[in-house]
């Protein structure tokens, strides 16, 4: 779910968009399960998605790259600069 790397940490998510809101849901294989309100339409729920991974972790947006998955459920965000134990901290609920 969470791997390090040389610019920061990857989280590897599973979106479900059209959600009736944006929320974690838990765990699937290495990914984490995320619900979002918002459409999968011109970038919306990525977007929404990492508007609710930076409030979430507490993290700047502007440090929160999609990789890759643009158009696929399954993503992977770059933290710029953010440790795994900084991240697996923040998840320690939904473990």
């Amino acid at each position: 779910m969470i791997l390090p790397c040389k610019d920061g940490s990857l989280l590897f998510v599973k979106a479900t968009p059209r959600a009736s809101k944006t929320e974690i849901v838990g765990k699937e294989d290495r990914y984490l399960k995320v619900r979002v309100k918002a459409i999968a339409e011109k970038g919306d729920a990525n977007t929404a998605l990492i508007d609710f991974l930076s409030d979430f972790f507490d993290f700047p947006k502007s440090k929160i790259h999609l990789i890759k998955g643009q158009t696929s459920r399954l993503k992977q965000f770059l933290f710029v600069g953010a440790s795994s134990d900084f991240l697996q901290a923040k998840l320690r609920d939904f473990s």
